[in-house]
């Protein structure tokens, strides 16, 4: 994980926790955004990781405490996006949105 750090992004009107590449792309925590707006991980993790080509994406190990985390990072250019996806009714009315 030398190659990327981790940046606060603004995203109308919150911040998003996400990380930068070396190479500038900036990607936000695919499970961390589900669990924001209370819709499940893995149809979105399927949506994501299925080879559609609309959907940049890395895989990335994050090591913490003495356990490597796999993660998924979607490119945050592709996050209005992956919104629009998500049906409204999937969206937990505990999410915070109004």
């Amino acid at each position: 994980m030398s190659d990327t750090r981790l940046v606060m992004v603004p995203f109308y009107g919150e911040h998003i926790a996400a990380y930068q590449a070396a190479d500038g792309t900036v990607s936000a925590h695919l499970k961390w955004l589900c669990g924001r707006l209370g819709v499940a991980y893995p149809p979105q993790f399927r949506k994501v990781t299925g080879g559609e080509y609309r959907w940049h994406h890395r895989v990335l190990t994050l090591a913490g405490d003495d356990r490597r985390r796999r993660c998924v990072l979607l490119d945050v250019a592709c996050l209005p996006t992956w919104l629009l996806s998500i049906h409204v009714r999937k969206v937990s009315p505990r999410s915070g949105g109004s």
